[in-house]
């Protein structure tokens, strides 16, 4: 903080507020005092600052559609598929999310999933000013427990689930549930679109039925929700499945991957009615969704093994995207997974994610992902422990190499999941960041098994 205030002050700031809870030293008051800068402590600086950004910029939510998605894995997908949906059907829509903000032709990164409220507030009045009509944002635990959405009028609210996921800062999955849980207990909040096969998500149902907020329940297995699917077929081109809503069956046909993308679609199938939007409109809105970056993302390449690359860095995650990825395989086929696990995050997801790999791939692939400042193989050893012993593993560090080995030896019909960074455009390591982006390096080591080939022929 001390050394942001510093920087500050050389552009020549009339002020500094600071939290009253956290008082300056005596070193920094006499710096700013020599500057004649004034410095004011401030009661609930985060509230106070959500507050004052939002009266700066006028309210930008309250002119909007705002939708907010949560959950540990699906936001990004759910909210891109909406805006997708949405912008298809001539309705301009922002998204904010972890993939940057701004209408899908312009993303723009910001570096996190949900920016705090200054530049929020910011985003929200540039979107505002350009006639979008619809926001999808996505609602991190993080942004939820530091009230970085505070002062944002939320119209309606999306759970997709819960399960392990940044418990390095929330202690407990306890603390991780209750930060989840303040999405839904926004003043402005007019209704909820809920996860009715998710455990939280139940809980989630009888909060909005306690405090009299519409709810629309999905499900893949439960035909009395309000939006539920049925005959659900994973083929080798993608998913197909009977979507039933207001009393009405149509049929979905989608080239996205994975079961676990039927309860996105059905999530966003839930946006859609809400805001008036009738089930064959729905139906029209999903057939056209295509693969978000970095979230489940085939690399095309015709007489070349399958190649995937998702973002999937939870125990949860990972078993989704590879039971995914086995119920569009040919059975003699093989499944490759190349993964590994964060620097300085949570530590017992580790051996969970080794474990579940073992179990459910034939090869194994463990490398870095972002060791930050941590050690790259004792990461490795951690994920490994949980591994079975006789899991066909082949360790590389180097991710690049890693992925190489996987896409060059890997037979034709196999189908090579890349997993952990997605989207991401750098890789961290001892605080350096690098750019490396696995769409990038696994379309290199393609052409490089393309080339390969060529000449052996």
């Amino acid at each position: 903080r001390d050394q942001h205030i510093k920087q500050a002050a050389k552009a020549e700031i009339a002020a500094v507020c600071y939290s009253a809870e956290a008082p300056l030293k005596p070193e920094l008051r006499k710096h700013l005092q020599q500057r004649q800068i004034e410095m004011v402590a401030v009661n609930d600086l985060k509230e106070q600052t959500a507050r004052l950004a939002a009266a700066f910029y006028q309210y930008p939510s309250a002119t909007m559609t705002v939708i907010a998605v949560t959950g540990t894995n699906g936001k990004t997908s759910v909210t891109q598929f909406i805006a997708q949906a949405l912008e298809n059907a001539g309705q301009p829509c922002g998204v904010i999310g972890t993939l940057g903000s701004g209408r899908l032709t312009e993303i723009k990164d910001h570096g996190m999933t949900t920016p705090d409220p200054v530049r929020l507030q910011a985003m929200l009045a540039e979107m505002r000013d350009n006639g979008i009509q619809y926001v999808a944002l996505e609602a991190s635990s993080h942004a939820l427990e530091q009230g970085r959405l505070n002062f944002v009028d939320i119209n309606y609210a999306v759970l997709t689930n819960l399960s392990r996921d940044h418990l390095d800062y929330h202690q407990s999955m306890l603390e991780y549930a209750a930060a989840k849980q303040r999405l839904f207990d926004f003043a402005s909040l007019e209704a909820a679109v809920v996860n009715a096969d998710d455990d939280f998500g139940q809980q989630i149902l009888s909060l909005l039925k306690k405090n009299q907020i519409n709810s629309v329940e999905y499900s893949c297995s439960n035909s009395k929700a309000n939006v539920f699917a049925s005959d659900i077929q994973a083929t080798t081109n993608g998913l197909q499945f009977n979507l039933h809503n207001a009393q009405q069956t149509v049929a979905i046909q989608t080239r996205l991957l994975g079961r676990f993308n039927v309860e996105n679609l059905l999530a966003t199938a839930g946006v859609l009615a809400l805001v008036g939007w009738s089930t064959d409109e729905i139906a029209d809105g999903l057939n056209q969704l295509t693969s978000v970056n970095g979230r489940m993302q085939l690399l095309a390449s015709s007489l070349q093994p399958s190649v995937v690359i998702d973002f999937a860095h939870t125990p949860d995650a990972l078993e989704k995207a590879l039971l995914g990825m086995r119920q569009h395989m040919e059975s003699r086929s093989k499944l490759w997974c190349v993964f590994g696990c964060g620097g300085e995050r949570d530590k017992g997801k580790r051996p969970l994610m080794g474990k579940i790999v073992s179990e459910l791939a034939d090869k194994l692939v463990v490398t870095d992902d972002n060791p930050r400042g941590e050690e790259s193989m004792k990461i490795i050893e951690q994920i490994l422990a949980g591994c079975h012993k006789q899991a066909d593993i082949h360790i590389e560090a180097d991710r690049k190499l890693a992925i190489e080995y996987a896409i060059i030896d890997s037979a034709l019909d196999d189908m090579v999941l890349i997993a952990g960074k997605g989207h991401e455009q750098f890789q961290e390591v001892a605080g350096v960041k690098t750019p490396f982006n696995d769409n990038e390096i696994a379309m290199q080591a393609i052409h490089k098994r393309h080339s390969a080939t060529r000449v052996t022929l």
